[in-house]
């Protein structure tokens, strides 16, 4: 374990990193990419996985909120709305993919792709957790969310829907060799 804004590691010293939904919980992100960066040889690769999307956050939590509201209101179940979200995602709402982008760069890196992930998949995995806090069973969907990538593939695929996935994959480079 180590501080990602101060890793305990020479310049240098890494082919590559992967970093799973982390950067929107840090709080310095550039900094920290830049920290990655450091430890990472010329020409070493960076992969991010996971990411949320910060789109979300304007459309599908305040929904999520209201449907909350009225089921709390129908007795189904008490609940606080702000259970939504982790702590984590009420301090930082994910990424656009042009800000992700930015960041990346700014930390250095280059041949950044972003990838969105998680369409369909991501709302069955969501929705069936929401729905297992609220009965209080354990609701499990593995294979419909299997069935779902195929599609999420697709949709990643549209231009303008490509631009709302519920997450990003990222990859980088570190410049030279």
């Amino acid at each position: 374990m180590a501080d990602a804004e101060n890793l305990p590691f020479a310049s240098g010293s890494f082919d590559g990193a992967f970093m799973v939904a982390s950067l929107h919980h840090l709080q310095d992100p550039v900094r920290a990419l830049k920290e990655l960066r450091r430890v990472l040889r010329d020409g070493g690769v960076l992969v991010l996985g996971t990411e949320p999307s910060s789109w979300q956050n304007y459309s599908i939590y305040p929904l999520g909120k209201l449907v909350f509201k009225a089921l709390t209101r129908l007795g189904i179940k008490k609940m606080d709305s702000e259970e939504l979200v982790s702590e984590a995602d009420k301090l930082m709402e994910g990424f656009s993919k042009k800000e992700l982008h930015r960041l990346f760069a700014e930390a250095g890196f280059e041949d950044i792709r972003l990838k969105p992930a998680g369409y369909l998949s991501a709302a069955i995995f969501f929705a069936t957790t929401e729905l297992s806090i609220m009965t209080g069973r354990d609701l499990r969907m593995f294979r419909l969310e299997r069935l779902a990538i195929p599609f999420d593939e697709l949709l990643g695929r549209m231009p303008l829907v490509s631009r709302y996935p519920w997450h990003w994959n990222a990859a980088a480079k570190c410049p030279g060799s």
